[in-house]
């Protein structure tokens, strides 16, 4: 087997078919995400420019929505920007999303982002986990820390069509209720008759 060359081809070789068979994944990126993924490395995505109520990732076919964030930015948002980002984790509580970190936990609590010049930490570690574990549990929307951008695009394409799997899977399960709820509406006598 030859070495792959990009990422979209080491997941078709580790996971077959998660980006063959189920078809195209359409991904709308917000107008006013900063630094938009490509999704270059991932042959069966088609993502474009739209409109988001909250996030700045989501699959066409699913309301879940992925927020973006930078180990900087991530630490921005839960200090000095603390009240808007969490008018952004209503919103995306609502239709559920995640939050994906374009770096790993160890980053965000000990990293350049979290370091004054003179070498201290800006946010205590255990302000951070706190609130990592307040999101989770205040608005249902999981923190991930995937180490690296190219990982987090890629850690994001799977939460996306994984969100699509499931809202198709809801709709067949919901076909089926009523299909199932008709019948037996049509098969209970009506009194008098």
């Amino acid at each position: 087997m030859s070495e792959p060359e990009h990422i979209g081809d080491i997941i078709q070789q580790v996971m077959p078919g998660i980006t063959r068979q189920n078809g195209v994944l359409r991904i709308t990126i917000d107008t006013r995400e900063q630094l938009p993924w490509a999704f270059a490395d991932f042959p069966m995505v088609q993502a474009a420019p739209g409109t988001l109520q909250a996030g700045d990732y989501r699959a066409d076919g699913s309301p879940f929505t992925v927020e973006r964030k930078s180990p900087a930015d991530f630490l921005s948002s839960i200090t000095h920007g603390r009240e808007r980002f969490e008018r952004e984790l209503e919103k995306l509580a609502v239709a559920g999303g995640a939050i994906v970190v374009e770096g790993s936990l160890a980053d965000v609590l000990t990293g350049r982002a979290n370091r004054r010049p003179d070498g201290r930490l800006r946010v205590h570690q255990n302000a951070i986990l706190a609130t990592i574990a307040a999101f989770l549990v205040r608005y249902q929307v999981a923190t991930y820390f995937a180490g690296s951008r190219l990982m987090a695009e890629q850690l994001t394409c799977h939460l996306l069509r994984q969100s699509v799997k499931h809202a198709e899977q809801q709709c067949q399960v919901a076909e089926i209720i009523t299909e199932s709820t008709a019948e037996q509406i049509e098969e209970v006598p009506v009194a008098g008759l």
